[in-house]
């Protein structure tokens, strides 16, 4: 009983804070940054421009691969 008890509380709680999780509204200058970057990335992708794609990407991302051998 304890153990279900806990578990509920957990995901309670855990729904709580994903609520409250954004507390800015979202701007129009927002929305026009979360665009153009993701136009970058695609068209950059695309056109075979990696000017574009270094300005969609973070400069610490690290994109892996799993591959089964």
């Amino acid at each position: 009983m304890r153990k279900t008890v806990s578990i509920f509380l957990t995901i309670l709680l855990a729904c709580v804070f994903q609520a409250s999780a954004q507390t800015t509204p979202t701007t129009e200058a927002d929305k026009a940054a979360i665009r153009q970057t993701a136009l970058d990335y695609i068209e950059g992708w695309y056109e075979g421009n990696s000017e574009r794609m270094e300005r969609a990407l973070h400069p610490d991302l690290a994109k892996r691969i799993a591959r089964q051998p």
